[in-house]
């Protein structure tokens, strides 16, 4: 197939190298691009081009990777004249050409799958770690790779290598390597499985029948897989699945239960929903509900969307628990002009996970802080949304603690060393530290103006608040690379 992309920054080189076996058995032409100073030059070694010469090139489709595909696609069809059905989103072209194209070479979905992990893990790591793959695929073992000689014991069809880093394989950095690969050198290549492939089957959705109860009525799951996804980002993902959901004629159910995460307490795996501890089901039915449902699809995750799409999510309705305290937190923002401030520091700052959005350090924000007041008008109170300690002192002393708040909740040093999600705390603290989180961000969004770092949190801020802060300032600081950690 030969192909056109339509966009030349980061979302098409993130598409391209996250899909990377696909598109080294498929042309890409080109690039297209509207911006003038662009045009003319190059993105991964191929040309970009103006969208006027599109009709210069022989192509089968043209592949939009930009995140403002609304605007690309009206241009592409109803401006210059291409054929509808020649033209993809990332997700469409996902779902309809590259997963079809993974399914039909590996069809992982009937095959047996040996895990081999470079790295040591106890029982629960790896439980917590792989579980996910044992509810998408037939998983046969996982192996060590100082016990690689116990491969023999096992019946596989691939052998799926890893580095056993939990926060790093979120960020697609866990991929074969030469270490495992040379101590692997007498397995036959083809049944190595590249880590892309999972990402693939994960991003496509899998229908199932339950039984036969619910007659003609379609849900949709939408499976929370990541054991270390904090609340922020579970809540954008699971959104995505409602607004997919919704679209395709779909009742949306969330599942926390039938794979751990981090909000799942001693006991609690299997039995316990860890979605309803925060949240309402968007619609009437639990997991529980739909064990005999006979029309039934699973997705793990919904990625990709417009900046359109963006502004249509529903967010979840939150537990009367979380409520009520947020309500009453909020009493002290009545008839006060309130400037949030959202400040990311600890993991984030020390540890630059790659891929991430860069963090202003402390100093950086708090002068942006000062700037915006004197720009903006002077406020009555400063809202502070921080896991950092230091955060809440810095403020304090530079503006008064009579004119600073903060939710009280768990907070950190900001010299944290671990990921959030690592650090062991005792029963309960977990689930109770994402409450507070929660009803934090929902203050956040009741502010009348907002200055925050790029989170999973400024995000959700803006989306309940319906993007209506009258003044609002978002760090554009880059993301973390290799050169970075």
């Amino acid at each position: 197939m030969n192909i056109l992309i339509f966009g030349s920054g980061s979302a098409a080189v993130f598409y391209v190298k996250g899909n990377k076996e696909y598109f080294e058995n498929n042309h890409v032409l080109v690039f297209i691009d509207n911006n003038k100073q662009k045009q003319g030059k190059m993105c991964m070694e191929k040309e970009i081009i103006s969208p006027k010469n599109i009709f210069k090139y022989n192509y089968d489709s043209i592949l939009i990777c930009s995140a403002y595909e609304e605007d690309i696609y009206k241009q592409l069809v109803y401006e210059i004249g291409i054929l509808e059905e020649k033209v993809y989103t990332r997700r469409s072209f996902l779902e309809q050409v590259i997963f079809k194209w993974y399914d039909k070479k590996y069809d992982l979905y009937n095959k047996k799958i040996l895990i081999v992990s470079e790295e040591y893990g106890t029982d629960e790591d790896y439980r917590k770690y792989y579980g996910r793959y044992y509810d998408l695929f037939s998983v046969v073992g996982v192996v060590s790779s100082n016990n690689i000689n116990s491969i023999e014991n096992y019946i596989y069809d691939y052998i799926l290598l890893t580095n056993f880093r939990p926060i790093s394989f979120q960020n697609n950095k866990c991929v074969n390597n030469n270490y495992l690969e040379n101590k692997l050198s007498k397995i036959d290549k083809n049944k190595l499985l590249p880590m892309e492939v999972v990402q693939i089957y994960f991003n496509n959705i899998k229908k199932i029948k339950y039984g036969e109860k619910y007659g003609k009525k379609k849900f949709l799951i939408i499976r929370v897989n990541i054991y270390f996804m904090g609340l922020g980002y579970m809540v954008l993902a699971v959104s995505r699945g409602i607004l997919y959901a919704r679209k395709n004629g779909y009742i949306p159910v969330v599942d926390a239960k039938t794979l751990e995460t981090q909000y799942l307490e001693e006991g609690e795996y299997g039995k316990i929903n860890a979605w309803t501890k925060f949240f309402e089901q968007p619609d009437i039915y639990d997991i529980d509900d739909i064990n005999n449902a006979s029309n039934v699809a699973i997705v793990y995750c919904t990625n990709y969307y417009s900046k359109k799409e963006e502004s249509q999510i529903v967010l979840p309705k939150m537990k009367m628990e979380l409520y009520d305290k947020y309500c009453e937190f909020k009493r002290k923002f009545n008839n006060k002009k309130v400037l949030g401030v959202l400040f990311r520091g600890t993991d984030y700052a020390n540890l630059k996970p790659y891929g991430h959005m860069v963090q202003p350090d402390l100093n950086t924000m708090l002068q942006k802080v000062k700037e915006k007041i004197s720009e903006w008008g002077g406020f009555d109170l400063i809202y502070l949304c921080t896991e950092v300690q230091e955060a809440c002192e810095c403020f304090e002393n530079e503006f008064g603690k009579e004119k600073v708040c903060y939710y009280p909740q768990l907070r950190y040093k900001l010299n944290t060393k671990k990921y959030l999600a690592e650090i062991k705390l005792i029963k309960g603290e977990k689930t109770a530290q994402a409450k507070d989180y929660w009803i934090a961000l929902n203050c956040l969004a009741s502010c009348n103006s907002i200055i925050a770092g790029q989170t999973s949190g400024a995000k959700i801020a803006l989306m309940i608040n319906n993007h209506k802060y009258e003044n609002q300032y978002l760090f554009e600081l880059g993301r973390y690379s290799n050169d970075d950690r």
